[in-house]
């Protein structure tokens, strides 16, 4: 669902580049996560603490995935005023 999107988040000169590295993460993640949930499960935690790990670990990535766009939002914001108000 957020693929067509991802794209506006790059600079059309590296677009392609950018997609490609988004699409190789997504990937290795897909690898990864059934192998992490099974170590998880192997552990024999109870369901409580797995769900809180859980519920922990996505408000991070959330965190993360937030402060990220706003760095990368604010950096395009002082680049546009900069192009402004150099007449281009």
């Amino acid at each position: 669902m957020e693929k067509p999107y991802i794209s506006e988040f790059y600079p059309r000169e590296a677009r392609a580049t950018g997609m490609g590295w988004d699409f190789g993460v997504g990937r290795i993640g897909a690898i990864i996560e059934p192998m992490l949930i099974a170590l998880i499960l192997s552990l024999c935690y109870s369901f409580k603490r797995n769900m809180e790990a859980l519920i922990k670990s996505v408000r991070k990535a959330k965190r993360r995935n937030a402060l990220l766009r706003l760095k990368h939002h604010n950096k395009h914001k002082k680049t546009r005023a900069v192009c402004l108000c150099s007449g281009f």
